[in-house]
């Protein structure tokens, strides 16, 4: 069997560069193009673009590898490779010099030289990659483009916290990662082969950052002997010039407004002419790269910050809080840091959530340059255009500023848009957007347009980020943002009202629907289905029958379809390349009208769609995520895909493919970082096996047939009577349980007499060691006298099982009994107390009370259960369940039910 690779997901394309300074190389290049363009068209954006013509921000098709780098190691060997070759010139000429026989003076001067020309050449490159490492090439969690980015704020409860590095910090590590670069430059062996004796003590290397410069010192004890003079060195010292402290205080002043959903990325650049800025969020980091374009040089000085995120989607909610602010003795402000923190830094610190932060970056210019390729910030020397002294903002400066011609068009994957202002940001949707009707898979994008150069700058993706309109606007442009999407407490609103207060929350009023549960999310999030993770957010679709279930039952059962998929990734829901898969929804009397689910090709894709929610609202959010506690007549279990082509994931020339969005597309697609999404077929010598099944209390007999291997219960199982069984598989898995074989055409499920949904044994994440209790109908409700249930596995690769594996159970009727609880919770809620319990058979009744009540006593439970309420729950497979709100109470609660034949269970269940 093929091995398919499983990695994390990234937002970019692999790297073309094929060592750690192959891209500070190539920048100083000049661009290449293979077919020229006519002016103005947008194209896709290259590593050595600088938006002088308009273009895409750079996506591409295929997702960047991330790889581990290790300091000093990878670094030391990058720089062997770079520096062989510079300096064999300079080694030759410094020979050359040395050889002509000068004086000591003249000597002394040629070596000098030679070494500070060396430490120009050997620190350069690393201190490129240094900032484009985010000023650290320590290791670090957040890796993008094959680079480990150093994160400026880290996700914590509720919101980011800065993480604060100081100008020392760097100073320190960047004088131990030049030291080696530097040594390899110098060839002391020159000094032997010019007649030198020599004595050389312990080098070191002192890094001095400064705003526009970086001045390198190397400390390098030296003494050249000659008969006739002898020379003696200590340090030796350059500046280079690369505004290292400039771009890091820049990337603080973004992550100070990002953290907080502030920052509004088009008006900074036009503030600040010469920079730009570009947005990645490979889940669920955020990455800014930060580029300084020097109009003397034609150059981009680069710098990437990192965001460091949690994956919280589906899991908690998503939230932007706000914290005190800290200036470092520096002078550096950052934005949500902790008390403590800014304490240990002696940094002067500010408690109010309100504070704001200063800009750090500096003004390093004199004046405004305004040349044909627009404006910047620069000295009088350096500007090779018309200069505007004073105007440091460039605001007084009339300074040539194009739109867009042409933008970007989903439907199309193609430039077919029309123009748009420079300044003017917008949103564009993968399928159609609000009223709970977002597809799987789909995420929302903001795209902008600034100085000619249209950029794209995905949402958090699971949706847990909406792109909205009508944030505001520069001089006079249209405006919009990503923020966060507030969905996670519209299952509990019970009022239209307080359902649509668009000041607390992002959710939909569905009126019409035929039972109490009407308000969802307006935007449903995004789940790590395939994992499980959204399950308890699904149950919350698990709906009883009630009086309008009995008296309009389709209606009714197409209720409570809909409202499971506008939930989240829930239900019997469309993909974002509009293909509908039902696996996700469970009603055995009532067939989905197909209505429900939209007609093939409703989701007209493009730019054309509008989002009606604030742009400008709340983005705190202190409601945690309801979990749906009991199962119902219909039952919505989180979303999962059938088989599919996983080619389109890449298609888009704008919309980078993740895992989410692959995984979307079919049970069969896989991500890779490195690939991108393929295909993971069926089958294999090294895919996951079923080890040591057994039954509690029963002899199995295993069958081989082929490929399908059964586990053969050997005696009748009484209705309603657990079958409880366990095993093991070879490997890490995630396993359920199915009525039908692998693969079994959704088409031909209805035909089937047995209507056992598909159910997880897994909770959220892969286990090897699985255990489970079946129970079943009496022989007269399930029409037949047998039934094999499938247990399908797949391990963390994404490898399905090559082999069926089956459970055959054969079934007797058995005289009536009590109900009996199997399971009970209990939870505080809004005007007493929450019961929630599942019983082993169908009952008539259910009663509460203190211990040692008689039944009839015992006060009234409104729930009941028949043959046809039978419930296939993960955990909870085959049970009748009671839900119901009694009052407070200190006591211990006592419940007991009654069965349909009026007998009780003689001894009730207590719990808290």
């Amino acid at each position: 069997m093929r091995k398919e690779k499983y990695g994390q997901e990234s937002d970019y394309s692999r790297d073309s560069a094929s060592s750690l300074f192959a891209v500070a190389i190539r920048r100083a290049a000049p661009s290449r193009r293979e077919h020229p363009l006519p002016p103005r068209f947008p194209r896709r954006c290259t590593a050595h673009d600088n938006g002088a013509i308009p273009c895409l921000s750079p996506y591409l098709k295929k997702s960047q590898i991330s790889i581990v780098l290790i300091i000093g190691v990878v670094l030391l060997l990058g720089a062997i490779a770079l520096f062989t070759a510079l300096s064999g010139t300079a080694k030759d000429k410094l020979a050359s010099d040395l050889g002509k026989g000068g004086t000591a003076s003249e000597d002394k001067a040629i070596i000098t030289n030679y070494v500070e020309g060396c430490i120009r050449e050997g620190s350069l490159p690393v201190i490129k990659e240094f900032a484009q490492r985010g000023g650290s090439l320590l290791s670090s969690p957040v890796s993008f483009r094959g680079k480990q980015v150093a994160p400026y704020a880290q996700y914590g409860k509720g919101g980011y916290d800065a993480l604060i590095k100081t100008r020392q910090d760097m100073e320190q590590e960047l004088g131990g990662a030049v030291l080696p670069a530097v040594l390899h430059c110098i060839d002391e062996g020159i000094w032997t082969e010019q007649g030198f004796s020599t004595t050389k003590g312990e080098p070191s290397a002192i890094v001095q950052i400064g705003v526009k410069d970086v001045t390198v010192r190397l400390s390098y004890p030296l003494t050249l002997e000659k008969p006739a003079y002898t020379l003696k060195f200590t340090d030796f010292s350059a500046v280079l010039e690369f505004p290292l402290e400039n771009l890091r205080r820049t990337a603080i002043d973004i992550v100070n407004k990002d953290i907080q959903g502030a920052f509004d990325k088009e008006g900074y650049m036009l503030s600040h002419p010469g920079i730009t800025i570009e947005k990645f969020t490979p889940y669920p980091h955020t990455v800014f790269r930060v580029s300084l374009f020097d109009p003397r040089t034609q150059k981009e000085d680069v710098f990437q910050a990192a965001i460091q995120g949690r994956e919280t989607a589906g899991k908690e909610a998503y939230s932007l809080g706000k914290s005190g602010c800290c200036t470092t003795p520096e002078g550096v402000c950052h934005k949500n840091a902790a008390e403590a923190a800014c304490a240990a830094l002696e940094g002067m610190y500010q408690q109010s959530p309100a504070c704001a932060c200063p800009e750090n970056r500096a003004v390093t210019g004199e004046g405004c340059c305004k040349t044909a390729g627009g404006c910047s910030i620069v000295s009088r020397e350096s500007c090779g255009g018309e200069f505007f002294d004073g105007d440091v903002s460039c605001s007084q400066t009339i300074c040539p500023s194009e739109g867009c011609a042409r933008t970007y068009s989903y439907a199309t994957n193609n430039f077919t848009s029309g123009p748009r202002k420079s300044g003017e940001s917008w949103c564009g949707y993968e399928s159609i957007t609000g009223f709970g009707r977002d597809y799987v898979g789909t995420r929302q994008y903001l795209h902008s347009c600034v100085d000619g150069r249209e950029y794209v700058t995905p949402c958090r993706d699971y949706r847990e980020e909406i792109c909205v309109s009508g944030s505001g606007s520069v001089s006079g442009t249209a405006k919009a943002k990503c923020r966060v999407n507030r969905w996670e407490d519209c299952a509990e609103q019970g009022t239209k009202q307080a359902c649509e207060d668009t000041s607390q929350r992002d959710c939909y009023w569905s009126g019409f629907l035929f039972f109490d549960k009407k308000c969802h999310p307006a935007v449903p999030p995004g789940f790590k289905f395939w994992e499980g993770t959204g399950e308890p957010v699904c149950n919350r679709g698990n709906i009883q029958k009630n009086e309008e279930g009995q008296w309009l039952p389709q209606s009714w059962g197409d209720a409570a379809a809909l409202y499971c998929l506008r939930l989240g990734d829930c239900g019997n829901s469309r993909n974002y390349v509009d293909k509908i898969s039902e696996l996700g929804y469970w009603n055995p009397e009532i067939v989905v009208d197909q209505w429900v689910y939209g007609d093939a090709g409703y989701d007209k894709k493009g730019n054309q769609f509008t989002l009606p929610l604030p742009a400008d609202a709340s983005q705190i959010i202190s409601a945690p995520i309801p979990q749906g506690l009991s199962g119902g007549s219909a039952q919505c279990s989180v979303w999962r895909p059938e088989r599919g082509d996983c080619k389109s994931c890449g298609a888009s020339a704008a919309y980078p493919c993740t895992e989410y969005k692959c995984r979307s597309l079919g049970s069969n697609c896989r991500f890779d970082p490195a690939t991108g999404c393929s295909s993971m077929e069926f089958g294999g010598d090294s895919a996951p096996a079923i080890i040591n099944f057994s039954v509690d209390k029963y002899l199995v007999k295993e069958k081989k047939a082929g490929d399908k291997i059964t586990q053969e219960i050997l005696s009748p199982v009484p209705a309603y009577s657990p079958v409880t069984f366990s095993f093991a598989t070879s490997e890490r898995t995630r396993c359920h349980l199915s009525a039908f074989p692998p693969f079994f055409p959704p088409s031909a499920r209805s035909a089937m007499p047995f209507f056992l949904p598909d159910i997880s044994l897994n909770g959220e994440g892969y286990q090897s060691s699985y255990n489970g209790t079946l129970r079943f109908p009496p022989l007269s409700f399930l029409g037949m006298g047998g039934v094999e249930v499938y247990i399908i596995c797949m391990d963390q690769r994404g490898i399905d099982m090559d082999k069926q594996y089956a459970m055959a159970i054969q079934l007797r009727n058995e005289e009536q009994h009590p109900p009996e609880i199997v399971s009970a919770q209990v939870e505080p809620v809004s005007g007493g107390l929450l019961l929630n319990f599942y019983t082993d058979r169908p009952f008539s009744s259910c009663r509460y009370g203190g211990e040692g009540q008689a039944f009839a006593e015992m006060g009234n439970l409104s729930c009941a259960a028949e043959e046809t309420d039978i419930l296939y729950l993960p955990g909870h497979i085959g049970v009748f369940a009671c839900r119901e709100t009694i009052p407070n109470t200190a006591q211990k609660v006592y419940v007991s039910c009654e069965g349909q034949n009026g007998a009780s269970a003689p001894i009730p269940v207590g719990f808290k």
